[in-house]
């Protein structure tokens, strides 16, 4: 289960600020923390239930392309700025999805490889 904790980190930081690690005001993309880590691996369909490396993949790589996950960014009500949770925005760039996929292949043979 660490080895997918790692992971799946790694793998969100491909498209997202550590939240705990950066400073609210410093970071210039939305944050992920241990909740969206956890989102991020939690199986959506019957069929991604398993812990496999495969099903592992596929769920974060959805996460990451899709934007299935709630990352902490900015927003502001009533004139005030704060940090709060929203739901990320799929890759929409045909070039961003494939250097992400890339990217994330070679994380996955990465992790692989070390275990």
């Amino acid at each position: 289960m660490d080895q997918q904790i790692e992971f799946a980190k790694r793998a969100l930081s491909l498209r997202f600020d550590d939240a705990l690690a950066t400073d609210f005001d410093e970071r210039t993309r939305p944050g992920f923390n241990r909740r969206t880590i956890k989102n991020a691996l939690s199986p959506v369909r019957v069929g991604d239930v398993s812990n496999d490396s495969w099903t592992v993949f596929n769920r974060v790589q959805e996460s990451v392309i899709r934007g299935t996950v709630n990352v902490l960014g900015k927003r502001t009500r009533r004139g005030v700025t704060f940090e709060g949770y929203k739901q990320a925005k799929p890759l929409s760039a045909i070039k961003q999805v494939v250097d992400v996929n890339r990217q994330l292949w070679d994380l996955a043979q990465e992790t692989l490889v070390a275990a």
